[in-house]
Formats: C-alpha cells, sequence, structure tokens
C-alpha cells in the first residue's frame, strides 16, 4: 500500500517539474508556426508591391543563338540591343510576371512563343535574386505563379523559383491573386465577356427553371436536366466554340499572343533596308520573320506531330489553335462536366437559400474560367 502511495506521489511530482517544459515546448512551436506563416505573408506582400528598378531582356536571343548568331559580340551587340532590346522601369514584381506569362503561350508543359523565352528565363533569375534577398539563409522556397484562363487546363503561363517542396518538413504556404495586364483586354475580350452575360441574362429570363422549379411545376430531375444543359452550353461556348460563330477564350488569348509576335517582328524591322536588319539578315543567311516562323514550327510540331510543318504561318497558327480547342473540349467532357453535376446537384438541394442564381452561377463559373488573374503561391521552410 505504501510502495502504491509513493509511486502516486512522485508521478504527481513528476508532472509538477515536468508539465513547464511540455508548455515551454509547445507555446514555443507555436509561435514559430506564426512567425513562418507571417514572413511567407509578408514576402508575397513585398512580390505584390515592390517595385523592380531595372530589368531588361532581349526578344529571340534564342532564336539568334539557334542561328548561330552571337548577338553580344563586337559590333553586333549595339544594334541587336537596340532592335530586340526591351526595358522594364518601376514595375512591380506582380506587374513582371503577368506581363510576362500573357506573352508564354504555354501549353502542355512548354512555351509556344519562342520570341520570348528570354523574357521567361530573365523575369525568374530576378524572381530567385529578390526571394534569396528576402529570405536569406534561413529558408527554402518555392515560388510560382500561374494563370490558367480555364482551372486545371494545362494552358496560359507559369513561372516558377526556388527548390522542390519537401515531404518531411514544415512547410508554410502563402497565396495571392495578381491581376493579368491591361493589355490583354482586347476589343474581343469585351465582346466576349459582354455575350456571356447576355447569354446568361436571356437563358435565366426566357426560361425560369428556378420558378418552376420551386412552385412545382417541373420535378427536380427536370430541373437538373434544364440547369445541367444549360451550363454545359454556356462552358462550351466560352471556353472553345464562341458564341454565335464568334471568339470564344481560346481564340482571344492565342490571337493576342500571335499579334504580340507579328507586332514585335515589324516593329524591330519596320525598315527592310535598315542597317540592324541587313546585318542580322546577313549574319543569319535568311530574313528574320522567316528564321522566327521557323523556329515557331519547330516549336509547334514538337507538341503537335500531325501537324504538317510546311504550311503556311497564318494556316498553321489556325491549326495550332484548333488543336488547343480540341483539347479543351475534351477537358470540358472529361473534368469539367463532372465539377457541373456537383454545381446542378449543390443548387438543386439548396434551391430556396439562393436569391439570385445568376450571381451564383457567375461565381461558378469564375471558379472554373477566369482570364482575369493569375494564382501566385510562396511555400517557405527552415533549412
Amino acid at each position: 500500500m505504501q510502495d502504491a502511495v509513493l509511486f502516486c506521489v512522485m508521478v504527481s511530482l513528476s508532472g509538477v517539474v515536468l508539465m513547464p517544459a511540455f508548455t515551454s515546448n509547445a507555446v514555443q512551436k507555436a509561435y514559430i508556426e506564426k512567425e513562418n506563416e507571417e514572413k511567407a505573408e509578408e514576402i508575397l506582400h513585398k512580390f505584390m508591391t515592390c517595385k523592380v528598378d531595372e530589368f531588361e531582356h532581349l526578344n529571340a536571343e534564342n532564336i539568334l543563338d539557334r542561328a548561330g548568331i552571337n548577338a553580344s559580340y563586337g559590333l553586333l551587340k549595339p544594334l541587336v540591343d537596340g532592335m530586340l532590346e526591351k526595358e522594364e522601369m518601376h514595375r512591380t514584381y506582380a506587374d513582371l510576371c503577368t506581363e510576362c506569362m500573357a506573352c508564354q503561350l504555354r501549353f502542355s508543359g512548354r512555351q509556344l512563343n519562342v520570341l520570348t523565352e528570354n523574357f521567361t528565363e530573365m523575369t525568374e533569375a530576378k524572381l530567385g535574386e529578390f526571394m534569396d534577398e528576402q529570405l536569406g539563409s534561413r529558408y527554402s522556397y518555392n515560388f510560382t505563379i500561374v494563370w490558367n484562363p480555364i482551372a486545371g487546363f494545362d494552358f496560359g503561363g507559369e513561372l516558377s523559383t526556388g527548390d522542390v517542396i519537401p515531404s518531411d518538413a514544415d512547410v508554410y504556404t502563402a497565396i495571392a491573386y495578381a491581376t493579368m495586364p491591361s493589355s490583354l483586354f482586347t476589343k474581343d475580350v469585351s465582346v466576349l465577356l459582354e455575350n456571356m452575360r447576355n447569354y446568361i441574362e436571356n437563358s435565366v429570363s426566357k426560361n425560369d427553371y428556378v420558378s418552376d422549379f420551386r412552385d412545382g411545376q417541373i420535378s427536380e430531375e427536370e430541373f437538373k436536366q434544364h440547369l445541367t444543359e444549360f451550363l454545359v452550353n454556356l462552358i462550351d461556348d466560352i471556353i472553345w466554340r464562341g458564341f454565335d460563330n464568334g471568339s470564344s477564350i481560346l481564340d482571344v488569348s492565342i490571337d493576342y499572343i500571335f499579334q504580340g509576335v507579328k507586332n514585335a517582328i515589324e516593329d524591330a524591322f519596320d525598315d527592310a533596308l535598315n542597317m540592324t536588319a541587313i546585318t542580322i539578315m546577313e549574319a543569319a543567311g535568311e530574313n528574320f520573320s522567316e528564321m522566327v516562323a521557323r523556329l515557331m514550327k519547330d516549336s509547334f510540331c514538337q507538341i503537335f506531330p500531325v501537324i504538317n510543318a510546311s504550311l503556311p504561318m497564318k494556316k498553321l497558327i489556325s491549326e495550332v489553335k484548333e488543336s488547343i480547342k480540341e483539347q479543351a473540349k475534351n477537358f470540358v467532357n472529361e473534368t469539367i462536366k463532372k465539377r457541373v453535376t456537383a454545381m446542378v446537384e449543390n443548387v438543386a438541394s439548396n434551391i430556396n437559400k439562393f436569391t439570385n442564381i445568376r450571381a451564383e452561377i457567375i461565381n461558378w463559373l469564375l471558379q472554373q474560367i477566369n482570364f482575369c488573374r493569375a494564382k501566385v503561391m510562396l511555400s517557405i521552410w527552415e533549412v
């Protein structure tokens, strides 16, 4: 009996002695976690607001390299710099990244716009310098910014720097959203958004399935069928088909990028007889625009092997666009339509909670299709 009492006393005393240590460790761990979470948020906020004092990149540098032209050698350097170098002054890191992604034409894990590969490389290098400066040697990190106009579909733009996120470390992640550049919002984008709004307004007004369902005029299954057909048609029109044979979101995005390529070439060679153009063409052995077209064709054919590389550039771009749209169509059928089913089930189950079905549809659409913003993610962990 005395042994049992003595054991209980010893256990109690051990608890009294060790409890402060346990409590202290728990408090310290909570403090460190809070500190690291705030650190990630702080760095991401700086990314969104801090400005890059100086940044420059060389359009088509990789094209010149492939053509055997050393753009940094001798007399060629000032000529090439004057023609193809682009300088970005006093812009935020977020603006720099969104501008870069808007002209990448990234599809299936590859950047198709070979004219701006150096822009991507220099931007990622600048991001790495910024993150290293902010985080020092205490942390490792992974920074990624992604622009996917169609959620889950590998089309748009992406920039990344840092290390692979480990599976055996305490990782702290901050997420934000950056607005895409205003130059992306062309007249075609405005028309597309207007068509989408009109389609929703007209369809809901003419076919008020919600009121009919609430009033018991149609069954739940009929309501689900009507709403599913409406959403599927709407998504097809937005993503790949276009409204009334107009432009889809893929048409708008791809046309924007190739118009930028065309403008860049024309700006660089607005005078076919200027000294720079003659020097480059003599060194390359072919016209610069022809060289760009040839290398872009090579890039396209690596992603789309069924495309005929001998087609004229305009026809080839049309073929690329149709190939991407066909894959987007498959993505809609295999993935987004499952999300439609979940959305329809949610609406049917909570029909009396929705006061504005139009707003619910638009909010849901913006989760599937968002042309206007890019997702920014910063993960950090202690070394």
